[in-house]
């Protein structure tokens, strides 16, 4: 009788795993497509950007890459295509993407930073009192 108990409670245990083996669905429409910079802070306070500097952007594809293109126009001069990055990014998980990049990949350290996506913009910290906001198109 105790066999059979305990085979009987074995197979119950084995029976009843839970289905952690699967893997995890996300959504990752919420990131795709391309982000605009709609503000810039410096200590806190708003800065002035001109509709050249307003070009700066972000664009995520759905491969896991990205593109940050950030334009800048010196005195006078046009409007042009100052830095562009490409990395990727991956999605962590509650609205947080990590972003990945090497600013020279021959030999330069790889840069990472975490985003989370509050509805419709993000921000991303360039340097300490230095932040930029980002909108969905």
């Amino acid at each position: 009788m105790k066999r059979l108990l305990l085979s009987l409670t074995i197979i119950a245990l084995t029976s009843c795993r839970s289905d952690d083996d699967s893997a995890v669905q996300t959504d990752d429409s919420f990131i795709i497509g391309s982000w605009t910079l709609s503000k810039s802070l410096l200590d806190g306070n708003e800065r002035n950007i001109d509709d050249c500097i307003k070009r700066s952007n972000f664009i995520f594809k759905s491969d896991g890459n990205y593109t940050e293109s950030i334009y800048f126009t010196e005195r006078d001069g046009p409007c042009e295509l100052d830095i562009e990055k490409l990395g990727i990014w991956e999605n962590l998980g509650k609205k947080t993407v990590r972003l990945k990049y090497t600013p020279n990949p021959a030999g330069g350290t790889p840069y990472e930073e975490d985003i989370i996506i509050n509805g419709n913009t993000f921000s991303i910290y360039y340097d300490t009192p230095y932040i930029s906001i980002y909108k969905k198109n």
